[in-house]
């Protein structure tokens, strides 16, 4: 091994550049993956546009990953090209769409928008897919200035109106977008007056009030005006838009005002209006009188305060003419007036005009969120500035007030700017914060602290985090406390092993590495391959013989890196980079089915799954297989853990541990969610798919992953939908046989669809009244569901005629045994049976009995002399 090469943080350029030129795609990828976090974007833009063509997927994959974690100027021809992939994922296209209006880019946004109104007009994939992406559009052309967006705008609407005619009910689809979207058109269209009609054309102007308050900051909550008591309605005309607390609304409104609005509700809207003139008198007496140009198109307006005080005045002109629902007209009004009060240092003035203090300082208002506040940021952080110490120092102070409201929104938005500005001083604090409240419940203001921390990428994060968790050298996890935080939230501490690498971070690695594998093998390695330390090299080495794939390519991508004689051979490696190359184009294959009906989705995924990854928590041994069924409970409550069925019998291949010893590996929960995507694409028809198992686990929660092939009819078939087709058909022509309604009531048990299944068994006994298979299901399913009194009873008929019932489906021997054995166990907690069953003549099947195994023949004709 090669010990004079310095760990990756000290690296030279040249090294770096040397590494994108390598024979080894592992390096190559390597490089892709983790340039990120070890150089800033100016320093890896040149070498991640040579990674960009790779004649590779992967490292084309994970270089595109990199390109859209920041923008860069000189790749926006890359941005246009991942905003174009019908495959990509939504975010990533929303990401690139953002970093070209970012750049100012309206050429290459306008070939976008062309190219997809083209996929519409010409029918090439669903129309539905194709509104999608047009929606994540219209608040990015909130970054650019009005007279840049405008045109845009114009063709986007155009484009809309003709995925429109393509299906009229398209809106249904995208009801949670549809507010922002149409808003951030307004603000952007050259003529809003055509944005109201159009939402007055299509009866969408109940979303013109969530649009406005979504775009503006704050999501509309739809769910606490539908919860709200008859009790408060007299207090429902003192609620202004987001519920704030009336010190807020002060500052922004005058008490006459407040005043007023509760003494006129039919004149709230002009109201609104007469305010927003005086404001903008005020406002404008200090600024500087800046004339309307044509159509309502104003200057660069930072945050669009003119545009939106044009919106007041035509929604009070369309709420004159009963345009306008009366209601959204006044909420929408008053949620506008409040942002032009709020936005008020901004309203006449251009981006240039503010100062990259003043925007500092914006930022730092505590008030309704603002369009202006993310377009600060944005450019805050896309604009650092070394050596701009005036800035850092302003920065830091306002950091270290936000500590002290870490929850408010200002807070947020300031220290969001912390690690771009690497103000490694607020570290100790914010973890300090983030130990606190993790014991809490608190999991949106854990999930953002944590985001803050992980972006630092500095070296000073590790050793204060170990500092403050007591971390030792070497620690064992049986002995460890349940307060040690490291141990309790090793996921966090993985991210943070992963994205700030250092020799004392790899050194814990190394002291724990045979606990941690076993704690979390998949997090591990990837904090291994992130952190590139040699030292690494030997430890999976000795374990290469445990996973053919996995550890062998994070070996391999070790030794490449140091140039280790211990790798292994060019043969051996071109087999492992051809299954990662397999497992890159599954992981593409899952953005194709987010694009596909749910029918198409479930094929596709059909085809490609084949098994679970578990793991044995008694021998720790890893290994895969295909479960007979797969059904999830997620948690109904916050905290609550997800739950996960996995049907059949299976057994821990080495010691022999039981189902329950097995558990689901990280890379095993990642195959689930795969496999869960495209049954969450259609919701409805998914929840048909289920039923209720017990009392305290309610119908929406259950989600039936997948079945294996199942048998119907004597007949394979892949999935249980064809199996209740096949049923269904045979039922036609024999709707009372008691076999079909048995067979068709256990498909419906194993989906879940337990009143179906229910209503199959009792039809069974009323076709046959002693069917054995019928009483026995019956029995389980109150059982299951709690009804205890009623499974007695099924089981009770079932053991008296246990000897001449009839049995369907199963091998009669073992049922009828099956239903003895389950009676005398039983049947002492009821006080109706002896301990032990009493095997006499009178149990015994005689010579002229039926034969129990239901053929209809007398015993001694049958299967009296089988032996």
């Amino acid at each position: 091994m090669n010990k004079e090469l310095p760990e990756p943080s000290c690296w030279t350029l040249s090294r770096w550049e040397e590494l994108t030129e390598s024979i080894s795609p592992f390096a190559r990828k390597w490089v892709a993956q983790n340039a990120r976090i070890y150089l800033d974007k100016q320093a890896r833009s040149p070498f991640i546009n040579r990674l960009l063509k790779d004649e590779t997927a992967p490292v084309r994959e994970r270089a595109r990953y990199d390109l859209l974690d920041t923008f860069m100027p000189d790749l926006a021809d890359h941005y246009l090209e991942v905003a174009l992939k019908e495959d990509a994922w939504k975010k990533r296209r929303t990401n690139a769409l953002q970093a070209l209006a970012g750049l100012g880019d309206t050429k290459r946004l306008t070939v976008w928008l062309q190219e997809v109104s083209e996929r519409i007009q010409k029918g090439s994939s669903p129309p539905q897919n194709n509104l999608q992406e047009l929606f994540s559009l219209p608040v990015t052309l909130t970054l650019l200035s009005p007279v840049e967006a405008a045109p845009l705008a114009e063709l986007l609407l155009e484009t809309i109106e003709e995925a429109i005619e393509e299906d009229s009910f398209i809106f249904e689809e995208h009801e949670k977008r549809l507010g922002t979207a149409m808003v951030g058109l307004m603000l952007s269209h050259p003529r809003p007056g055509e944005m109201l009609d159009f939402l007055i054309e299509y009866e969408l102007t109940d979303y013109l009030y969530r649009g406005i308050s979504s775009v503006c900051g704050r999501e509309w909550d739809q769910e606490s005006s539908k919860d709200r008591e008859p009790e408060d309605a007299e207090a429902e005309d003192q609620v202004f838009p987001w519920d704030l607390p009336s010190d807020r609304v002060e500052s922004y409104l005058s008490a006459e005002f407040m005043q007023r609005w509760q003494e006129a509700p039919a004149k709230r809207v002009e109201l609104c209006l007469e305010q927003a003139g005086a404001l903008r008198t005020r406002v404008l007496g200090v600024f500087g009188e800046t004339e309307p140009q044509v159509h309502g198109v104003f200057a660069d307006d930072v945050c669009r305060l003119r545009r939106m005080d044009y919106l007041l005045e035509m929604i009070a002109d369309y709420a004159g003419h009963r345009y306008i629902d009366p209601d959204i007209a006044e909420m929408s009004a008053c949620a506008l007036l409040i942002l032009l009060a709020a936005g008020q240092s901004c309203w006449g003035r251009t981006h240039a005009d503010i100062s990259k203090k003043e925007k500092l300082s914006i930022l730092a208002e505590d008030r309704p969120g603002m369009i202006q506040d993310w377009m600060f940021a944005f450019f805050l952080k896309e604009t650092v500035e070394t050596g701009d110490s005036d800035f850092r120092d302003a920065l830091l102070k306002l950091s270290e007030s936000a500590l002290q409201a870490y929850d408010s929104a200002w807070a947020k938005r300031i220290l969001d700017l912390a690690p771009a500005f690497d103000l490694v001083e607020l570290i100790p604090r914010l973890l300090e914060i983030h130990q606190t409240i993790v014991s809490g419940d608190e999991d949106g203001e854990i999930a953002f602290l944590e985001k803050v921390l992980t972006s630092f990428h500095s070296p000073f994060l590790w050793p204060e985090y170990a500092r403050q968790t007591g971390l030792g050298k070497a620690v064992d996890p049986e002995s460890v406390q349940a307060s040690s935080f490291a141990w309790q939230h090793l996921a966090f501490t993985f991210r943070l092993l992963q994205t700030n690498p250092c020799p004392e971070a790899s050194g814990w690695m190394e002291a724990n590495f045979d606990s941690l594998l076993q704690e979390d093998e998949v997090e591990l390695l990837e904090a291994v391959l992130s952190s590139a330390d040699q030292r690494f090299i030997p430890y999976l080495e000795s374990r290469l013989a445990e996973d053919e794939i996995g550890r062998k390519s994070i070996f391999q991508t070790l030794c490449r890196l140091y140039a280790d004689p211990r790798a292994l051979g060019s043969d051996v490696e071109q087999n492992l980079w051809e299954e990662e190359e397999h497992r890159n184009q599954e992981f593409l294959d899952l953005g194709k089915l987010s694009l596909m009906d749910a029918d198409q989705a479930w094929d596709l995924f059909a085809e490609k799954r084949q098994s679970l990854q578990l793991r044995c928590d008694t021998c720790q041994g890893v290994y895969n297989y295909i479960p007979e069924r797969v059904i999830v409970y997620p948690g109904m409550e916050e905290g609550e853990k997800t739950e996960v069925d996995i049907g059949g019998e299976i057994a821990c291949k080495a010691c022999g541990a039981t189902g329950e010893h097995l558990l689901l590996t990280r890379a095993g929960q990642q195959q689930l969610n795969a496999a869960m995507l495209p049954r969450l694409r259609d919701m409805s028809g998914l929840f048909s798919d289920v039923e209720t198992i017990s009392q305290d686990r309610p119908t929406k929660q259950q989600i039936l992953v997948y079945p294996q092939k199942q048998a119907a009819l004597g007949q394979a078939v892949r999935t249980m939908k064809e199996g209740l087709e096949l049923y269904a058909q045979q039922l036609t022509l024999n709707p009372r046989s008691p076999k079909l309604l048995v067979g068709r009531a256990n498909l419906h048990k194993r989906l879940l669809r337990l009143h179906e299944a229910r209503q199959g068994y009792l039809e069974a006994l009323e076709a046959d009244p002693v069917c054995l298979d019928a009483m026995l299901s019956l029995g389980e399913l109150d059982n299951r569901q709690g009804r205890f009194d009623e499974a007695w009873q099924w089981l009770q008929k079932a053991y008296q005629v246990h000897s001449t019932g009839t049995v369907l489906h199963a091998d009669p021997d073992d049922l009828r045994r099956h239903i003895v054995e389950t009676y005398v166990q039983e049947a002492p907690k009821h006080g109706q049976a002896p301990v032990e069953a009493k095997w006499d003549r009178k149990h015994r099947t005689r010579r002229n009995d039926l034969c129990p195994c239901g053929s209809g023949k007398k015993y001694k004709k049958c299967c009296l002399n089988r032996g």
